[in-house]
This record gives C-alpha cells, structure tokens and sequence, in this order.
C-alpha cells in the first residue's frame, strides 16, 4: 500500500551575517545546561556540548570541508561560546584539533551525523556523561539547543518523546538502532549538534536533522552513542548488530516497505481470526456447513469517508455434503446478521502506520432448499434486507470441487 507522504529532511545548520561578537545566553537557569553552549565558524552556527574538559561533541556538517578530516587543524577556524549561569562565567574557547568523524555526508541526509574535537584550552565547566543504553520506545529525552539569532543564541530545553517505526525515519526500529527519531518535536536550524540526555543526566545521542511532514508537523533524528566506540571518551563497548545497515535510497526504502509489510500482516493476522469466528457464528445458525471465499465488495459511501481502502466480506463456495442436517421443510429461510470487514490504514500523527480492522454487522436473509438436484447442487439465495440485492448461488459438494 502506498502513502501519499512528503518528507523534507534538513540538516540544522543556521546561517546568517554575524556581528562581530557573537554571544549566547541564558534567559532561564532550569532551561540551560552549563556544559552546552554554541559553535560558530565563517557565518554558520551549531550547537555543541562538553563530554571532557576539553572533548567537545557536535555534527560533522557543522564543520567546514576545509576540516572534515580525523585529525585536521580547527585553529582559527572554530570558536565555542557557553553562557554565563550560575556559578560560571560566560566562556570562549578555540578549536585545536579534530578527533573523530562520522563517515562522509555526501549524497545523503538520512545517516549517522557526528564530530568531536578537542579545545584549545579545557573548559572550566562540567561535562557530560555518555550512555550507550539507546532510546526506548515512547520514553521522554531532553535536548539542550541553542536557538540562534542574527546577534547570538538562547540556550534552551525542550522535551521529545522518541519514536520508533515511524515512516518518517525508519531506521529507527530498536533500542540501539544507529539513528533515532523524535516525532512532533519543533526542532530548528541552529539546533544541530544539541545533546539527547535521559533522565539520569546522561547523554545517549546527539541531534543532527529536522524533517517536515506532508501536513506540517516536525519532527528531529541524530546519531545514537549506542552505536559509537570511542576510547577518548571511554566508550569502548561493541556496538549491537543493530548498528549495522546501509544508508542509502534503496535501504531507506527497503525498510519503509518492512514497516508497512509488518503493519499488513498483523491486519491480515486479525482478519483470518475474525473471518473464523464469523463462519463459525453462521455454522450454529445453519443447516448446511460451507466453505467461504473472501471476496471484495463495493464501498459504502459511509466507508469512503472512514478511509476505509478495501472492504471484504464471506461468500460460501461450496458445502460440506455429510454435514447436511435433514429438516422436515424442503425451503428453509432465516434471518442472519454477518459481518464485512474494512481494511482502514493511514498514518497517526507520529507517521506512524496505522492498520485496523473495520467491522460492521449487515443484516442478510438466507433462503436455501435442503434438498439437491440431480448434481448434487444447492440453492442458495442470500437477501441483503437493507438494499434488496439478492445474491442467488448454486453451490457443489466441496468434494467435488
């Protein structure tokens, strides 16, 4: 089944003519971290933060080319501005050196996006620990941005809940899955770099990419540590296999189509179950045990405005001869409520797919004769009672079928 879902994803980087000084600030101590401040090179902005005295982590495009290399020079190149809080000065450091890279950016948007660099000078600030326990399904993490300005930037916290199976980013399928995604999340350019911290304080990602949806809504992904090993910092564990895919078109479609394919066989799963139970409820009613095809009916215009894709409903396609039960009466006619099914996916407001059933009961009249024709035949006649449309069958021994 296919969506009708346009995704712009943007890298944060902000832009614009800064002024000679270039200060952050804080308006707001609890919506401030003293160990993430603003990144600034030529006219662009990021945000940074501090996993050593002098160990600063952000998004390799926030890095000029010149020095998108392990190793190169950033003297001069880069400077990190930290508010005045609390207990600190307002602080400016220079860049010496950088130290690790994520793989090049070119040609993609939707990958791993990461630098760390050392200081010139180390930073009299706390820094932050690192997690590589990942992102839980539905669980709040905290992002500390900086929101830039044409003069500076304001330090800032915002909460998002992390999402998995999203459409939108569908990478993120598992705990330790390489990116993670925050949907209905209003990220900006400038927030680039911003640490993901749980609730314990602890850093388990750094943002990297916004995304727009069809209808507007925005959402935030970045590169999750459970996926880094880094001695410098003192992660040195393995990362999972869920570290490991490609990144490219064809995956990135590969595993939207998964998403969708799973999301179609849980609803496939529910109907089988229903249509069981329903050819059971018309066993007990009736005198003759069918076989049932599943066969699409027309939609209902109640149903069209539902959303409903496709509907279903049983049709008998043959009978169980030795399962006849032999009635005084040559007609037998009675009335029996059966259900159609409608197949309604979408999705919800996390880009989610949504898939479910929709059952409606629909009031029928079955007519058949218990006796057969010389080929063994049944009649069978069924009386929509609500439009009057007849359905008239004649129906062999499944035997012979």
């Amino acid at each position: 089944m296919k969506f009708l879902v346009k995704i712009v994803l943007a890298l944060l980087l902000y832009s614009s003519i800064l002024n000679a000084q270039f200060n952050v600030y804080c308006n707001q101590e609890s919506m401030c971290s003293p160990s993430v401040g603003g990144l600034t090179f030529g006219s662009s902005v990021c945000t940074f933060f501090l996993v050593g005295r002098n160990v600063v982590a952000t998004n390799l495009h926030c890095l000029p080319e010149s020095i998108q290399k392990e190793g190169a020079s950033c003297k001069d190149i880069i400077k990190f501005y930290m508010p005045a809080m609390k207990g600190y000065a307002a602080t400016v450091r220079g860049c010496d050196r950088v130290i690790k890279l994520s793989p090049s950016l070119q040609g993609e948007v939707v990958r791993p996006d990461y630098a760390f660099l050392y200081s010139d000078v180390d930073f009299d600030r706390p820094y932050l620990a690192m997690s590589q326990e990942g992102f839980q399904d539905n669980v709040n993490y905290t992002i500390y941005r900086m929101t830039p300005s044409e003069t500076g930037g304001s330090m800032e916290r915002l909460d998002c809940k992390a999402t998995q199976n999203s459409i939108t980013n569908p990478y993120f399928q598992k705990d330790k899955s390489a990116l993670f995604h925050f949907a209905n999340c209003p990220i900006v350019k400038g927030n680039s770099g911003s640490p993901v911290v749980d609730s314990s304080g602890k850093v388990r990602g750094v943002l990297s990419m916004a995304a727009e949806s069809f209808d507007k809504s925005k959402s935030g992904s970045g590169f999750n540590f459970a996926c880094l090993r880094f001695l410098d910092v003192g992660l040195i564990s393995n990362p999972s296999n869920d570290c490991n895919t490609n990144f490219d078109k064809q995956e990135y479609q590969r595993k939207q189509a998964g998403i969708l394919n799973e999301s179609t066989k849980n609803l496939n799963e529910s109907l089988q179950k229903s249509l069981d139970e329903e050819a059971a409820t018309f066993h007990k009613r009736n005198f003759v045990e069918f076989e049932f095809d599943v066969q699409a009916a027309s939609l209902t215009e109640d149903e069209k405005k539902q959303g409903v894709s496709q509907v279903l409903e049983l049709v008998p396609k043959c009978y169980l001869a030795e399962r006849v039960t032999k009635n005084k009466s040559n007609k037998i006619e009675f009335d029996i409520a059966l259900k159609r099914w409608g197949a309604l996916m979408g999705l919800d407001h996390e880009k989610k797919v949504i898939s479910k059933l929709v059952e409606k009961k629909e009031n029928y009249r079955i007519e058949y004769e218990n006796k057969m024709d010389q080929n063994k035949e049944l009649s069978v006649k069924f009386l929509l009672s609500k439009t009057g449309e007849k359905k008239a069958l004649k129906l062999k021994p499944c035997s012979s079928i």
